[in-house]
């Protein structure tokens, strides 16, 4: 992979140290920090509705949170060829301000849209592997996080949690340690509400899939984002025994080089009885839950909501 640059280098060293330094009052998300309890009791909801947007964004990754109150999580921010897309359809669902950004993973199809994302809209908090990697985009990625004025940046690490407006997010994966493999230092949370609850895995592979199952009961939930676009590399049959999902999403684009999902993913999702979606069949896909139930719609290629 090659030894970062020194501009890349000079960048992450300053946000790191702004993130060293940041005062929990200083942080959005952080003044309404809560105890994540591992495995513990759902959150008690008044049968609001909390949306999710799994945006139809090719061989990449984008998911939007969206609150009862209107607060937004993004994780991840799709290609730069996508970009534009992902703007539009941010404003279209409403979104002026995004209270967290997770950026799982350095590769320019997790990060492509984040400089301009971050340029676009305020954003509260960043949160990010803290993996280098020697891309342009990442260095751009990296002065638009410098340059956004009160953004804080955090680093991503198992056994933090979040609690915002009803929804609680924990942090499963990775650890101090970071592996040496970009995929398997993919932030990987758990985002509950009520009894319903959401698995964002970014592309972790079997590697990382194995640390976490050092707490299996950690993982289980109502939908999985299926890891690395339904590569072999990922969603392990240990794995998805323990998170035992009702739903998969697949995000990927049709007829892509690398073939993702892989036949092996898909057969075990089916064997399992999983409702499996993909993003390349359906567009952009949208789950909405009371905390008690939840409802899926497809939103058709390139489509926006309503």
């Amino acid at each position: 992979m090659g030894t970062p640059t020194g501009a890349v280098r000079i960048l992450l060293a300053a946000l790191l140290c702004l993130a060293a330094g940041a005062a929990a009052g200083q942080d959005p998300i952080e003044r309404i920090r809560a105890a994540y309890r591992s495995g513990g009791e759902p959150a008690e909801t008044d049968g609001d509705i909390l949306v999710v947007h799994f945006i139809d964004v090719g061989h990449g990754d984008a998911a939007l949170v969206r609150t009862p109150s209107g607060r937004n999580i993004l994780v991840d921010t799709g290609t730069t060829g996508t970009v534009s897309f992902v703007l539009e359809y941010l404003q279209r669902a409403g979104v002026e301000r995004i209270d967290l950004l997770i950026c799982t993973h350095p590769h320019g199809d997790h990060i492509g849209g984040a400089p301009s994302i971050l340029r676009r809209f305020g954003v509260g908090t960043v949160l990010d592997s803290g993996r280098e990697h020697t891309t342009r985009l990442y260095e751009e990625y990296l002065r638009a996080v410098r340059e956004s004025g009160p953004t804080v940046f955090r680093l991503g690490r198992a056994g933090q949690g979040y609690a915002i407006d009803g929804a609680a997010i924990a942090v499963l994966h990775p650890g101090d340690a970071l592996p040496r493999k970009l995929n398997n230092c993919s932030i990987v949370c758990r985002l509950s509400y009520g009894r319903v609850s959401f698995l964002f895995t970014g592309d972790a592979e079997e590697a990382a899939e194995r640390q976490m199952l050092r707490n299996p009961s950690s993982l289980k939930s109502t939908v999985l984002k299926v890891g690395h676009h339904g590569s072999r590399t990922s969603t392990s049959a240990p794995f998805l025994r323990a998170v035992a999902p009702e739903l998969a999403i697949v995000s990927c684009r049709e007829a892509n080089r690398w073939t993702h999902p892989h036949d092996e993913v898909i057969g075990r999702l089916r064997a399992h009885r999983i409702r499996t979606l993909l993003t390349a069949d359906e567009g952009s896909i949208v789950v909405e839950t009371d905390g008690e139930e939840y409802a899926v719609r497809s939103l058709g290629k390139r489509g926006y909501p309503a």
